[in-house]
């Protein structure tokens, strides 16, 4: 009875416009509100991220997968997306604003919104030893739909 209560459980929180999920491998913490999806899941080398202990020259990405409720103009979705990098003492180590700022004009099919993703290459100025938070936050630039993605990690050698 447990498994399909929490099998029925995660169907709805997927099925939702609102939610949180967590990967308990990688440490990421996903919220939505307003724009849903199916998977959200943190990758490296195209496997899927099972620790938050990340090494200097390693890329990541948080995979976004069946994004959808965008508002849409002339059948267009229009997504922003930004990327901080937070050290311990909660001061920015790295900012990356609107990165989906060349799709301003024209948006992007619905069908391209699905899939949604922002990349992190762990480097100079994190320092090896130290602990940050990885977030991305992803919203829809003509609604009050958002996704945010938050990851502690630890940078090592």
């Amino acid at each position: 009875m447990k498994q399909i209560s929490l099998l029925l459980l995660s169907s709805l929180l997927l099925s939702c416009s609102a939610g949180v999920k967590k990967d308990f491998l990688s440490g990421l913490k996903v919220t939505n509100s307003g724009l849903a999806f199916e998977q959200a899941y943190m990758s490296s080398d195209g496997k899927s991220l099972q620790t938050d202990q990340l090494k200097t020259g390693q890329k990541v990405t948080l995979q976004l997968t069946g994004v959808k409720g965008f508002e849409l103009i002339d059948d267009m979705a229009y997504p922003g997306a930004t990327i901080e990098v937070i050290d311990k003492t909660g001061v920015k180590a790295m900012e990356l604003a609107d990165l989906f700022s060349s799709y301003n004009e024209t948006g992007v099919k619905p069908t391209d919104a699905q899939y949604l993703s922002t990349a992190l290459t762990i480097g100079n100025p994190l320092l090896v030893g130290e602990t940050y938070t990885f977030k991305s936050h992803f919203w829809d630039k003509n609604g009050s739909g958002e996704i945010n993605g938050e990851m502690e990690f630890t940078v090592v050698e």
